[in-house]
């Protein structure tokens, strides 16, 4: 389904959190999406389980495109069409949440990548035909590989100013550091793929009037201080100077340097660090094998 254009050898060698990648006609063959396909996902959306969002610089009310109606003995949520398109229209972007739950096209790019990668992807989806970037010159604290998927849009990418951030560290306040001129200035068309290292600036646009439909699928990977944390809850307690206890007017430095004299022996464990991994894939993308694949019964048998 996805042509990465090289090896994943040469991927980590060269781009892994280090550059950014584009492949052009990545998906190849015939288009995955048509306009058709987004609808059905929309008309079976469960407003109730996954957010739907609309924004234009900033969130739109929900009230303004939500209905609640009576369907038998329940009440449902559902998007008033009209409205949204009247908003996408006039440059708002809809965000699709956690696309790649609702919507098995996009969970098996979303597989691939992950089998290319090792690491685990979920997915966002985005439709927009005109108006300014959605969130505005900004990093993303996870890995992005973006999928283009229907028309065409921009994407603008800048160096990092703080490299490799972590999930609490986002850009909301910073948007003053990010530099002037961007490394990358290209449009994706329908087919291509774009790999963002987590804490690259970036901004994405759309051509004026020309539908788009993109797929931001983050890859949420198992950083040197997550094994840190991890290997706190299962080897600080078993360690006697973690069990010390600190209070005033004792020596606690002395304490903290037994804790902290013993604490590299125990973190450099291999088999330590081996069963951390095991863990973090263990969370990663299973794909649904799915349950139809009978032969066709639509010819008769002679």
């Amino acid at each position: 389904m996805l042509d990465f254009g090289l090896s994943r050898s040469e991927f980590f060698q060269i781009y892994f959190e280090r550059h950014h990648l584009l492949v052009r006609g990545a998906l190849g063959g015939a288009p995955l999406f048509t306009w058709s396909d987004v609808d059905d996902i929309l008309h079976s959306w469960n407003l109730a389980e996954a957010e739907i969002q609309l924004r234009k610089g900033q969130l739109i009310p929900p009230e303004l495109f939500v209905q609640s109606y009576q369907d038998i003995d329940d009440r449902r949520l559902r998007l008033l069409a009209t409205e949204v398109r009247r908003y996408i229209e006039e440059g708002a972007t809809l965000i699709m949440s956690r696309l790649d739950l609702r919507c098995r096209k996009v969970a098996r790019v979303c597989d691939r990548i992950a089998e290319y990668t090792g690491h685990r992807l979920v997915a966002n989806g985005y439709v927009s035909m005109r108006g300014d970037c959605a969130f505005g010159k900004h990093w993303d604290t996870h890995d992005v590989w973006a999928v283009q998927l229907l028309g065409r849009k921009r994407w603008r990418l800048y160096c990092p100013t703080f490299p490799l951030p972590m999930p609490e560290q986002n850009s909301a306040s910073r948007e003053k550091e990010c530099p002037l001129h961007p490394v990358l200035d290209v449009w994706l068309e329908a087919g291509d793929m774009l790999y963002i290292p987590r804490g690259w600036w970036h901004e994405t646009l759309p051509q004026d009037g020309v539908p788009s439909f993109h797929v931001a699928a983050g890859a949420h990977t198992g950083k040197v201080a997550d094994y840190i944390a991890w290997c706190c809850d299962r080897v600080l307690p078993d360690m006697l100077s973690a069990r010390a206890t600190l209070r005033p007017g004792a020596d606690n430095m002395s304490v903290l340097r037994d804790l902290i004299g013993e604490l590299p022996r125990r973190l450099l464990d291999e088999s330590l660090v081996n069963s951390f991994l095991r863990q973090i894939q263990s969370m990663g993308n299973h794909p649904y094998p799915g349950i139809t694949n009978w032969p066709d019964s639509g010819r008769r048998r002679r």
